[in-house]
This record gives C-alpha cells, sequence and structure tokens, in this order.
C-alpha cells in the first residue's frame, strides 16, 4: 500500500528502499533528513525536538508544519 502510494506521489523506487535505511543515510538532503526525523520523533514519542522543528522551520511555513504534525497523527490514528 505504502509502495503504490509513494510512487504515485512521485518517488522512486531507490528512494523508496533509500526511506528504509531512514534519515541517516548520506543521500537525503539535510530537509529531507529532517522530514524522516520528524515523522519518526512524532511516532515514537509524540513530539519532535527543537533542532528537527527548525530544519523544517527553515522551508515550510506554519501551514506546512501543522500538515506534517497532523499527517503521522492520522496515520498513527488509523494504523
Amino acid at each position: 500500500q505504502h509502495v503504490r502510494v509513494g510512487k504515485a506521489a512521485g518517488l522512486t523506487d531507490a528512494e523508496i528502499r533509500q526511506i528504509q535505511t531512514g534519515p541517516g543515510d548520506p543521500r537525503w538532503t539535510d530537509f529531507e533528513r529532517g522530514l524522516l526525523r520528524a515523522a519518526d520523533q512524532l511516532h515514537r514519542q509524540a513530539s519532535i525536538d527543537d533542532a528537527v522543528w527548525n530544519v523544517l522551520k527553515s522551508r515550510y511555513n506554519q501551514n506546512q508544519l501543522m500538515d506534517v504534525v497532523v499527517t503521522v497523527g492520522q496515520y498513527n490514528l488509523v494504523s
């Protein structure tokens, strides 16, 4: 299911495999790494630390930041 949705959103097979290695993979940009860390932190502890939040804030506006939180929260709710 997730692979199908990811591909429909434009992810390549290589990117999907790379997601499995997590945010420590050196091929991610700092921002992409921040998004992965945000999802991991929200899933594990229901919060995002300041360092990751600041990475996201460097590129996202307030609405987009809230979308990150809501998206992970919604996933946790239905899964």
